[in-house]
């Protein structure tokens, strides 16, 4: 079985996932994972406040 896993690409979002795989993979030792790094308009523009940006579902 493989699972995709969508995660912000901070190292504590990182974190978070190999945890989460590491307890599935104790139940499933055979499943594989995909990480996606999801990027959202939040991370790329970091050099403004997000009222700032001006669009809805910065993060």
């Amino acid at each position: 079985m493989r699972i995709r896993i969508a995660t912000r690409g901070s190292r504590l979002s990182l974190i978070q996932t190999e945890i989460v795989m590491n307890m599935i993979r104790r139940v499933e030792p055979e499943v594989q994972f995909d990480i996606i790094v999801v990027r959202t308009t939040g991370d790329v523009i970091q050099d403004k406040p997000l009222y700032a940006i001006g669009v809805k579902g910065g993060f």
